[in-house]
């Protein structure tokens, strides 16, 4: 296994926030609507993106095999989402309460994998 790749607990969480956040927008398209449901995706897409990222920052850091490099990268990325979603809610093509819902895929997803975890250990 090379030393950046997810170890397959932290698969099962980012598939999980992915699922999660895909299974919201399809709960609330036909409720609210497209504009609704796009800003939900945004969230969700934005939750799995950030987990994906710290996740590897945070084990090539402890690793030893970033060091300085992955902190400055987080960094930028912080500014990078921030910047980005001030952008997107400046050019209204997200609301605030979907895009909400769909970072909070991250919690959600990170919970049900764990509820998942001790079957998948029972079967294996």
């Amino acid at each position: 296994m090379e030393p950046l790749a997810l170890p397959p607990q932290l698969r099962r969480v980012l598939i999980a926030v992915a699922a999660t956040g895909g299974v919201l927008v399809l709960l609330f398209t036909p409720v609210f609507g497209l504009r609704f449901a796009a800003s939900v995706a945004v969230g969700a897409a934005v939750a799995v993106a950030n987990f994906w990222i710290l996740v590897r920052a945070v084990r090539a850091y402890f690793g030893g095999t970033g060091g300085a490099g992955w902190g400055l990268f987080v960094v930028l990325k912080f500014s990078f989402v921030v910047g980005g979603l001030y952008l997107l809610f400046r050019s209204g093509f997200v609301q605030g309460l979907p895009l909400a819902v769909g970072l909070g895929s991250l919690p959600i997803g990170i919970v049900l994998a764990e509820l998942v975890a001790p079957l998948a250990v029972k079967e294996g």
